[in-house]
């Protein structure tokens, strides 16, 4: 194994937060914390390879499915709007808005964005949405 030349987050020197082709001369720069630690340790794998963030993935899934929702509502409103909904267009339409309430505060839900526990919609998504 080699010795990989890094910059530490703080002097507790429990997060790598650069990493440098060779040694850095603490006479020549002002960067602080920098130190030198072997490649296999823990702390440069986990620079290397960081966490996964799953709220941007989660993000676009809730857009989407609302994006999807609204389309579905959409239409249904313009026949409340012009009075020529039925009784089953009004159920389907407060369902649909119930379902995109729903989506718009998955963010305070456990589980998010990890793991979302996503409401059901009110029929089944069309393939492909």
């Amino acid at each position: 194994m080699g010795t990989v030349h890094v910059m530490f987050e703080d002097s507790s020197e429990s997060k790598v937060i650069a990493v440098f082709g060779g040694p850095q001369d603490p006479e020549k720069t002002s960067w602080e914390n920098l130190g030198e630690i072997e490649e296999d340790d823990d702390r440069y794998l986990q620079w290397l390879n960081p966490p996964i963030d799953n709220l941007p993935s989660a993000r676009i899934e809730r857009d989407r499915l609302i994006s999807y929702s609204t389309l579905k509502i959409n239409p249904l409103q313009d026949s409340v709007d012009i009075g020529e909904a039925t009784d089953d267009d009004l159920s389907l339409l407060n369902k649909w808005k119930k379902y995109r309430s729903d989506l718009g505060k998955m963010e305070t839900k456990q589980g998010w964005p990890d793991s979302p526990q996503w409401p059901v919609p009110p029929v089944a998504l069309e393939v492909g949405n």
